[in-house]
C-alpha cells in the first residue's frame, strides 16, 4: 500500500504534562502507556497496545470488563465516570481487563484497544 505510514504499535507525541514511564497517557481521545519520563512538552513515545500491569480502584474486577481511566486518581476501574457532587465527569475507555482482581488488590492487567 502507498498510503502505509506505521503500524501505530507505539507513537511519538508531545507530552500533555509531566508523566513517568509506566504511567497512562491520554491526549483527547488517544491513550496509551508511557514508554518512557517527559516533561511537558517534550517529545514522549507511547505504547497503544500491549497488555500492561496498572494501578487500580479499589473494586472487583472480572476478566473481560471494559477499562475506563480516571485521571485525576491515575487509577483503572470499571466505572465509567467519576462522580462529583452533582457533577458526572465521564471517563475515557482504554481497553478491557485480562485478568480478575478482588478489592485488595492494588493492580491489575489490562489489554490497551
Amino acid at each position: 500500500m502507498k498510503n502505509f505510514v506505521k503500524h501505530g504499535d507505539s507513537l511519538t507525541i508531545t507530552a500533555p504534562y509531566d508523566v513517568l514511564s509506566g504511567e497512562v497517557v491520554i491526549v483527547n481521545d488517544l491513550h496509551g502507556v508511557a514508554i518512557i519520563d517527559a516533561k511537558k512538552d517534550d517529545i514522549l513515545t507511547i505504547s497503544t497496545c500491549g497488555v500492561y500491569e496498572l494501578e487500580k480502584a479499589d473494586e472487583e474486577i472480572m476478566t473481560g470488563e471494559k477499562v475506563f481511566y480516571d485521571a485525576q486518581n491515575k487509577k483503572v476501574t470499571k466505572q465509567s465516570e467519576l462522580i462529583e457532587g452533582e457533577v458526572s465527569i465521564p471517563l475515557p475507555c482504554i481497553g478491557v481487563f485480562t485478568s480478575n482482581a478482588d478489592e485488595t488488590k492494588t493492580t491489575v492487567e489490562v489489554k490497551l484497544v
